[in-house]
C-alpha cells in the first residue's frame, strides 16, 4: 500500500471526527494538502477551484501520489514550517461539488492519471445536509509529466507541503521515464537427487511495461558456482547466451547472459537465465545443520539491464535454514 493511499483509507475509515481532531494539529506533507472551496456557499465548482484542483492533480501525480482534503483552512502558526489545519469551512451543496470534481478527473490533467477517486465525508455525519468536505486521493502515475489543464497549461510537482511548477530539465527526465518496466532478480530453488538443489536465476518484471533487450550479470560467487553444461566448460544459459569473456575477466565482473529484441520479458511474467550450483557441503544433513547453527550464507551479485532502463545492482542470499526448510531437513 503506497504512502498516499494508506493516507486516504485512514481519513476514510476515521470520517467526521477524524477530520475535526486534525484541527489545530495536523500539518500538511508531501502526502496531505488542505484546500478550501473559493466560495464554499455556492453550488458546484468555480473557475478557480478547477484551476486548484488541475494544479493539485497534476503536482501529486508528478511526485508520490498524495490527499487533498476539501474544506479545511490551513496556515502557518508559530514556529510551524508547514501549513497546519486550523479551521472548518465546510461546503454547502455538497454532492454538487462532488459531481463536479468527479466530472473534471478526466479534463484536469493530461495525461489522465486513472487511479484518481473523490469521497464525501459530511459535517456531522449527517448526509441529509448535504454540506461537508471532499477527499480527494492521486496516485502515483507511472505515466508522468502530467500537465494541469483547465486554463493552466503548466506542470507541476510536490515538495514538503507545496507545489511548485516543474522546471525544463525535470521535464526531460520525467519524460524519460515513461513507459519503463520494473525489474528485479528472480530466484527459484529446485531440488533434483536426496538434498541436492540448484538454484535457478533469472529476471522478472514487476511492472507494467514490455521489457526488451534484456541482460543479467552474475558475480562475486563463493558458496556457489556456475552450472555448466554436462561434458563441456559452457555455461547453462536458457534464454539468453553466455557473453564469452577471458577467465580474469569473469573472475574480476562476473558472467553476462545477453539477450535480444526476441527475448522481451512481459508484464508479470519472468524469463529465466542460467542455474547456479552451491559447492557439495551444502548437500550433506550434518553440515546443513552446522551451517545453520552459523548463519551461513548463499550469496551472489547481480545486475540487470534492459533497453532504456538504469541498471538495478543487488546482492542476493539465502541463509542455510531457509535450504534446510526446502529440502524438509
Amino acid at each position: 500500500m503506497d504512502n498516499a493511499y494508506s493516507v486516504f483509507k485512514k481519513i476514510i475509515e476515521d470520517g467526521y471526527m477524524g477530520l475535526h481532531s486534525m484541527i489545530g494539529h495536523r500539518e500538511e506533507n508531501l502526502f496531505l494538502d488542505f484546500k478550501e472551496k473559493s466560495n464554499q456557499d455556492k453550488a458546484g465548482a468555480e473557475k478557480s477551484d478547477r484551476g486548484t484542483y488541475a494544479k493539485a492533480l497534476s503536482g501529486f501525480s508528478n511526485s508520490s501520489g498524495g490527499v487533498i482534503v476539501w474544506g479545511i483552512n490551513a496556515r502557518k502558526q508559530g514556529d510551524s514550517a508547514a501549513d497546519v489545519a486550523i479551521e472548518f469551512k465546510p461546503i454547502k451543496h455538497l454532492k454538487i461539488f462532488l459531481t463536479d470534481l468527479n466530472g473534471l478527473i478526466n479534463e484536469a490533467i493530461i495525461p489522465l492519471n486513472t487511479g484518481i477517486r473523490n469521497h464525501a465525508i459530511y459535517l456531522n455525519d449527517e448526509e441529509e445536509k448535504n454540506e461537508g468536505f471532499i477527499i480527494t486521493y492521486v496516485p502515483e502515475s507511472e505515466l508522468t509529466p502530467h500537465r494541469a489543464m483547465l486554463g493552466d497549461n503548466h506542470y507541476y510537482s510536490r515538495a514538503g507541503d507545496s507545489f511548485f511548477k516543474m522546471e525544463h530539465y525535470m521535464l526531460e527526465d520525467s519524460f524519460g521515464k515513461r513507459q519503463k518496466p520494473n525489474l528485479d532478480i528472480f530466484c527459484d530453488l529446485h531440488k533434483y537427487g536426496p538434498n541436492q538443489f540448484t538454484l535457478v536465476l533469472g529476471i522478472k518484471n514487476d511492472g507494467k511495461y514490455l521489457a526488451t533487450y534484456p541482460a543479467l550479470r552474475i558475480k562475486s560467487l563463493k558458496e556457489l558456482e556456475y552450472a555448466k553444461l554436462s561434458g563441456t566448460q559452457d555455461f547453462v544459459n536458457i534464454n539468453l547466451i553466455a557473453v564469452t569473456a577471458s577467465n580474469y575477466k569473469m573472475d574480476k565482473e562476473g558472467v553476462l547472459f545477453s539477450g535480444g529484441i526476441n527475448d522481451a520479458i512481459h508484464p508479470g511474467t519472468y524469463l529465466e537465465v542460467t542455474r547456479l550450483n552451491p559447492k557439495k557441503r551444502w548437500f550433506d544433513r550434518s553440515n546443513l545443520i552446522s551451517m545453520a547453527a552459523e548463519n551461513h550464507l548463499l550469496k551472489f551479485e547481480y545486475e540487470i539491464f534492459a533497453e532504456g532502463c538504469r541498471s538495478k545492482v543487488g546482492v542476493y542470499t539465502i541463509d542455510a535454514e531457509q535450504v534446510m526448510d526446502f529440502l524438509n531437513i
